[in-house]
């Protein structure tokens, strides 16, 4: 339509053409602004298509819209995740096999080959875009024009497709198109995100397994242990057990770290290990021992450690064994530490081990009263062990319910 004013000529449908255009210009800008807002948000796949399908449909005002993920790798078959607009049902059942030599003049089959945005601008009659009944259905739709975006991450292949319908034959300006075109590759990004994203959670979740595996068979195989070095010495049958389980208290009213804790209990458990190397005949006699016997008992502090110190324990176990029977004031062994040179956990671990031993029955002696034991750690307080360590261990033995050994 033309107009004449003041001796000029205006093209009323080529502006109105223009402002058209402009406006779906716009719109597919406003659409990029709001998908870019939901990806920062999003979390997880599928709310993120979905959206998308949504704002795409409703802002750009296509008839419909849908996202496709290929099945089984970069070879594999689409199939549609996500879809808005009327006619979901249709969208429901498109299969695209990239193999199959069907429909081959189809954009959707065409983006996947090229990795490039395709369209159809005129799909009526088409039966290389679309089978004969669907085309009938196109047209019964007014639908005219389709354009296919691929989602890809940089070089590959494309994991999948935005399928776009609409109304207007010749539909979708170059313009539009690019703009189009950085919505996908925003929407291909932020995809590749959230997968990788799951795939470290996954790796994350199978390492903690494994490592609660490792850390099993590490629990098992120091149980083993201990009971080896019970059956050589039955008169402290369970002594390692007991001192874990006073240890352990003691280091839970202590408030240590909840790992620190399990690796002090576990220590706990092979602080004896040592005496593996003592005879039998030794640790079991009745009688006095000589000089030299003693010495030998004196040495399973430094056997154990020799032990397991090559061993990668995730805790300081062979510290531990080395320095359970070191003594604030330097009057224990093996190498005479003083105050803070030995480790929390063994400052812990020589108090259990003293009141357990105190309280059980060897061969030279008795068991004997507990009150004995507590009042052997309460002299030396501050002197031989640790003020704090015997506090909270006294401490547990006077409240109710008061310490018991199992």
């Amino acid at each position: 339509m033309k107009i004449i004013y003041d001796n000029h000529i205006f093209n009323i449908s080529a502006r109105k053409q223009a402002e058209a255009l402009i406006e779906r210009q716009n719109r597919a800008r406003q659409a990029i602004s709001q998908c870019n807002g939901i990806l920062v948000r999003s979390r997880s796949e599928q709310p993120l298509l979905e959206e998308n399908c949504r704002i795409i449909a409703d802002i750009c005002d296509y008839p419909c819209v849908w996202i496709g993920m290929r099945e089984g790798g970069e070879t594999g078959t689409l199939r549609p995740t996500a879809w808005a607009g009327d006619m979901s049902d249709f969208v429901a059942n498109i299969t695209i096999d990239p193999a199959s030599e069907e429909l081959s003049h189809c954009p959707t089959k065409r983006s996947l080959r090229t990795s490039q945005p395709e369209w159809q601008w005129e799909i009526e009659g088409d039966e290389e875009f679309a089978p004969r009944a669907l085309i009938k259905q196109f047209k019964r739709d007014g639908l005219h024009a389709y354009l296919a975006l691929p989602l890809k991450e940089e070089d590959k292949p494309p994991f999948g497709i935005i399928g776009i319908y609409d109304y207007a034959a010749g539909a979708f300006t170059p313009e539009e198109i690019e703009l189009l075109t950085e919505l996908a590759n925003d929407l291909a990004y932020g995809i590749v995100s959230i997968r990788n994203r799951r795939r470290r959670q996954e790796a994350e979740q199978a390492y903690h397994r494994s490592a609660k595996q490792l850390e099993q068979v590490l629990v098992q195989t120091i149980m083993a242990i201990g009971h080896t070095i019970e059956i050589r010495d039955p008169y402290t049958a369970g002594h390692q057990q007991r001192v874990a389980e006073l240890a352990t208290a003691i280091a839970e009213e202590m408030k240590l770290e909840k790992d620190r804790i399990e690796g002090m209990r576990l220590g706990a458990m092979i602080h004896d290990i040592g005496k593996i190397y003592i005879p039998a005949e030794i640790l079991n006699r009745p009688g006095k021992l000589t000089e030299i016997e003693f010495g030998l008992i004196k040495s399973h502090p430094d056997v154990g450690y020799n032990i397991v110190k090559d061993v990668d324990f995730p805790w300081s176990v062979a510290q531990m064994i080395l320095q359970h029977h070191e003594r604030l004031d330097g009057s224990g062994y093996p190498n005479a530490l003083k105050g803070d040179e030995i480790m929390l956990e063994a400052r812990i671990l020589a108090v259990a081990d003293v009141v357990e031993a105190i309280t059980s029955h060897r061969p030279y002696r008795p068991a004997l009263d507990q009150s004995i034991a507590l009042e052997e750690i309460g002299s030396g307080r501050g002197i031989s062990y640790d003020a704090a360590v015997v506090d909270v261990c006294l401490g547990l033995f006077r409240k109710e319910p008061a310490f018991r050994f199992q």
